[in-house]
Formats: structure tokens, sequence, C-alpha cells
């Protein structure tokens, strides 16, 4: 009964803010209330939010270990200095780059005697198990 009494006396408290709103302030009736939905969502949102808080501190979410990462030392590139590592990418870079050069001059002179296109082709994979 003493919570009945309770949301009595706060409808009580809400008829007279009301009635200051309109009478005293000239608010209208409209924007009496707009401030009881607006102070409505405020004071959900607040409690709602206090609630969160609570139960986190209460029931706090299990950590999970993160996942070990594969390890680098399989490579052997991983242990090269950065530099030399970069060294040996600009110097394969260029090796490829004069390769090409080199079969587009022999692919123009093939070119007018064969009129098929050919794919160069790599090393079988059955043939290749390094």
């Amino acid at each position: 009964m003493s919570s009945m009494s309770a949301l009595f006396q706060l409808s009580m408290w809400i008829r007279t803010c009301h009635n200051y709103f309109i009478e005293d302030l000239g608010l209208p009736v409209w924007g009496s209330y707009t401030v009881f939905a607006l102070a409505t969502l405020l004071s959900g949102l607040l409690l709602g939010l206090c609630m969160i808080f609570v139960a986190d501190s209460l029931f706090p979410s299990r950590r999970r270990r993160p996942q070990p990462f594969p390890s680098k030392k399989s490579f052997p590139e991983s242990s090269q200095p950065l530099k030399k590592v970069k060294e040996e990418h600009k110097a394969d870079e260029e090796d490829v780059s004069e390769e090409e050069a080199e079969s587009k001059e022999g692919t123009n002179k093939d070119f007018a005697q064969n009129a098929i296109r050919q794919r160069s082709v790599g090393p079988s994979p059955a043939t290749d198990k390094s």
C-alpha cells in the first residue's frame, strides 16, 4: 500500500507541475505534455544506463584470450633485416623487368612469323616438388 501511496503522490506532483506550466508560465497544453514526454524519455535513458553499469559491475563479461598468431619463424625472410629484404625485392623486380623487355623484343620478331598468340607456361606442378 505504501507504493500505491507513492504513485498517488507522484501523480499529484505531476498535476501540480502541469498547472504551473499552463497557468503561471503560459505554456500551451501540448507544450506541457512535451515537457513531460521529454522528461520521461530522459529519465528512462538515465535509469537504463545505471542498470547497465550495475549489471556490468555485478556480472563482468569474460575476457577471452586472443588467438596466438602464427609464428613467422618458419619464413626465412623474417630472419633477415628489413633492408636486405627490400633490396632483394628491388633486385627481383629489376630482373623481371629485364626479362620482360627481352621477351617483348623476341615476341615482336616472332609475331611477324607466327600469327598465333602463345602463352608462356611455367613448370608443371607434378615436376616441381620442392
